[in-house]
């Protein structure tokens, strides 16, 4: 499944953080604050995730340093049910520029955060980019029963 990244914010006051390049759209990563998440849901019947990738189309990026953080809960439940495993200093798969890179974050995705019809959200927080990046979005892979 894919899901596309749903928005950003700053604190760092920047406007247009949304942009075009090529003809990708999404939130624009070039500095630190720059937060981009992605909400989802596990699908019923969900047994396991084998790949999760936060997919990007690089504009003149390098020097990625991506921390994701993940949380987790089923309606009605409590909001912060499961955090699973934070990713600190995490990085795309090449620094190339013009390339739909990604970044691997399964180990954000432990074995205890594996819920099917759970609601899920991921939190790209950049400690570090040099030029931009746009967050596409998040691509899981898995198996149903």
């Amino acid at each position: 499944m894919f899901i596309p990244a749903n928005g950003a914010f700053s604190s760092t006051a920047e406007a247009g953080i949304g942009t075009e390049d090529t003809g990708w759209y999404g939130p624009q990563v070039d500095a630190a604050a720059e937060v981009v998440g992605i909400v989802g849901r596990f699908p019923s019947g969900l047994v396991s995730l084998d790949v999760a990738r936060v997919i990007y189309n690089n504009v003149g990026g390098s020097a990625l340093d991506m921390d994701v953080t993940v949380v987790r809960g089923y309606d009605g439940a409590a909001n912060n049910q499961d955090t699973g495993t934070a990713i600190t200093a995490g990085d795309w798969n090449a620094d190339t520029d013009n390339l739909l890179l990604y970044q691997n974050v399964l180990a954000a995705f432990d074995a205890g955060f594996l819920a099917p019809n759970a609601c899920f959200s991921v939190k790209l927080d950049p400690d570090a980019i040099t030029a931009d990046a746009q967050v596409i979005g998040l691509y899981l892979r898995g198996k149903k029963v």
